[in-house]
């Protein structure tokens, strides 16, 4: 499994080492929101915290100048329930944890706050909980939320769309980060039932749950992943979200 960095993820450090850094200039603080739910047969619950970890571990050493504050590992999954392990929060228990994990950590002056949803289920909590800190922080702190976290993968596998969950991708990301936690011979390819004229099936898993349309809860073809995708699409994301931030952070301090 991916190591953690010692040099620049909060939890690992001790309080004078967070004090001697932000002393240096550290003062931006990136945090991944992730989930822990079913990932079909073949990948383990912590996919999404896996991820998004390794995500912001490299936001975080792209932007330099930053530390990386734990992962929030448990997110709104609630469509995954029919799936035993899934461990989902309601929105408004998510909302807070993250309205309080940016007040805390703006409260020992971080001015820059990082916020990436790693699940999609958390995109639209992750924006309101940003927009409710925001407004008790005022200008102590400026918020940034990165949800479509898929949508910074640059490389030619983030133009094919093979599914929506437990993919070939995603697998293949797993497989770079802690292969010994994939089971290709478990995984089976999905057949898909939904209409292809509907845009945005969250409202058919949300009244209906992913085990409706995807019984062992993969919604893709996994079979085909490879690591060296799953590295690739990583280091893309991270890269691309780092430079994003960057831009917004140029454009704010022009304000």
């Amino acid at each position: 499994m991916e190591s953690y960095n010692p040099e620049i993820e909060i939890e690992y450090l001790s309080w004078p080492e967070v004090s001697e850094r932000m002393s240096a200039g550290y003062r931006t603080a990136v945090f991944a929101v992730g989930s822990l739910e079913q990932h079909g047969t073949h990948l383990p619950i912590t996919v999404d915290a896996l991820i998004g970890s390794a995500i912001a571990r490299r936001v975080t050493a792209h932007l330099g100048n930053a530390l990386m504050a734990p992962t929030v590992r448990p997110g709104n999954s609630s469509h995954h329930m029919g799936f035993p392990g899934t461990i989902t929060l309601r929105p408004s228990t998510l909302s807070a944890i993250v309205v309080d994990y940016c007040t805390s950590l703006a409260s020992h002056g971080f001015k820059t706050i990082v916020v990436i949803s790693a699940h999609g289920g958390n995109n639209s909590i992750v924006q309101v909980a940003c927009m409710e800190a925001q407004e008790l922080l005022g200008d102590r702190a400026d918020i940034i939320p990165i949800t479509q976290v898929m949508a910074y993968n640059s490389t030619e596998w983030g133009k094919v769309r093979e599914g929506y969950h437990a993919t070939s991708v995603e697998t293949g990301c797993v497989m770079a980060l802690a292969p010994e936690l994939v089971h290709l011979d478990k995984a089976s390819d999905w057949t898909n039932p939904i209409d292809p004229n509907i845009r945005d099936i969250s409202a058919l898993l949300s009244a209906r749950g992913t085990k409706h349309f995807a019984p062992k809860g993969i919604m893709g073809r996994p079979t085909s992943a490879k690591a060296e995708v799953g590295a690739e699409v990583i280091e893309s994301i991270g890269e691309n979200i780092a430079a994003q931030v960057k831009l917004v952070m140029r454009q704010i301090a022009e304000k």
